[in-house]
Formats: C-alpha cells, sequence, structure tokens
C-alpha cells in the first residue's frame, strides 16, 4: 500500500515538473530581451514556474512519508532551507501567491544621453533604431543626433526582485549546489531549478511509463 501511495504520488510531481519545464520552455524562447507584448509572457511563465515547482515539493512530500523515504525527504526539506536558490524560489513562490509586491518587474528600455549644454531647442538628441519586423515597433537601440552621445543603452528586460516573506527578506541568489550562477535571468534561474525537481522526482522511484500523458489538472 506505502510504495503504491509513494509511486501516485511521484506519478503528480512528474505532472507538476512537466508544467515546470513547460514554463522554462517559454522562458527560452522568449530569451532575455522580451518585446513589450512579450512581457507578460515571461511574467506568466515566471510564477508557473514558482507554482509548479512547490507542487512538485509536496506531492513527493506527500509521497515519503514513512521509512527511508522519509528520511530522503527530511534531507531535501533541509537543502531547501539553506541552499541560495532553491530558498529564494520557495520564498518567492510564497510573494508571489499571498504578497502585496510583485517578484519580478517587466523594465522598459532606456537610455543614457551626453549632450552639450548649449543644444538648440528642437534640436534631435537620438533617434530609436526599430527592429526590421512586422507588429509593434520594438526599439533594439539608439542613434544619437550630430551633437550627442549615447553612453548607456539597456533593452527591455524582465527584472527579478528580492522578496518578502512573512517580513523577511530574501535575495536573489548567487550560488545553488556550491556553484556560483552565471546571471540571474528568469530562465537561468528556472532552468537550474527544474534539472534539481527532476533529480527528486528520479530519486523517489522514477516516472512511471505515460505518466506525463495527462497532466494533473490540480498541479
Amino acid at each position: 500500500m506505502g510504495h503504491k501511495v509513494q509511486q501516485e504520488q511521484v506519478k503528480r510531481a512528474a505532472e507538476s515538473l512537466a508544467r515546470v519545464e513547460a514554463a522554462v520552455a517559454v522562458l527560452k524562447a522568449v530569451g532575455p530581451k522580451p518585446k513589450a507584448e512579450e512581457a507578460q509572457t515571461v511574467l506568466d511563465a515566471w510564477s508557473d514556474v514558482l507554482t509548479y515547482g512547490n507542487r512538485v515539493f509536496t506531492r513527493l512530500e506527500q509521497g515519503a512519508k514513512v521509512g527511508a523515504a522519509k528520511g530522503w525527504f527530511d534531507g531535501v526539506k533541509h537543502l531547501r532551507r539553506t541552499d541560495e536558490l532553491l530558498s529564494y524560489m520557495l520564498h518567492a513562490r510564497n510573494a508571489d501567491e499571498h504578497g502585496l509586491h510583485s517578484v519580478a518587474d517587466d523594465v522598459p528600455s532606456s537610455v543614457t544621453v551626453s549632450a552639450p549644454r548649449n543644444m538648440r531647442a528642437g534640436e534631435m538628441l537620438v533617434r530609436p533604431i526599430l527592429a526590421d519586423e512586422p507588429g509593434p515597433p520594438n526599439i533594439i537601440g539608439w542613434e544619437p543626433g550630430p551633437r550627442a552621445k549615447v553612453t548607456e543603452f539597456k533593452p527591455r528586460h524582465i527584472a527579478l526582485r528580492a522578496v518578502y516573506d512573512r517580513s523577511v527578506r530574501y535575495e536573489l541568489p548567487s550560488r545553488h549546489m556550491d556553484t556560483d550562477i552565471a546571471d540571474l535571468e528568469p530562465a537561468t534561474l528556472a532552468d537550474l531549478f527544474a534539472s534539481y525537481l527532476a533529480k527528486l522526482v528520479l530519486e523517489l522511484g522514477g516516472v512511471p511509463k505515460g505518466a506525463l500523458a495527462a497532466p494533473d489538472p490540480d498541479g
């Protein structure tokens, strides 16, 4: 009976993992510089990573109630509290679901311009460089006017934030499993998180054949 319960929860954890991996695929497809119309897609995918990632842990905990499996999950819970990435993802999920502030922001593109003080009224400082593609205008850079200089251009991006969970602030992670994290792009953190979750699902018992055929509507 215990083994049957464990395998059922592993199956449901694998279904939630599939939702995480689908969201990761979206983040990778959009990339680090989303267009204006893609920004909400990225924000939604990031929220899915947090939500369904947490459900993977919940399902695995339900399947690891006794014996060696319980001891194994006790170790998982400890690592989730102490590993920078796993801890951040846990508290970001709580903040996303219960908090008052966003856990990620759509930051529009910006440009910093240097120009002489005696610019004439109406003289052009910069003009936008638009991507040669259909759809709404997509600014990919700025061209300076004859007497101005573009000193910095930041493209539109999704910025993850430090989060508050029960009045405690949790900073963005810099390490995961004793390894430095290359960058703080949503796709990077989500991919590392999904890889760790997949390892847990396999460790608790593997995925029964056909488990991913029909995702669990409740996660």
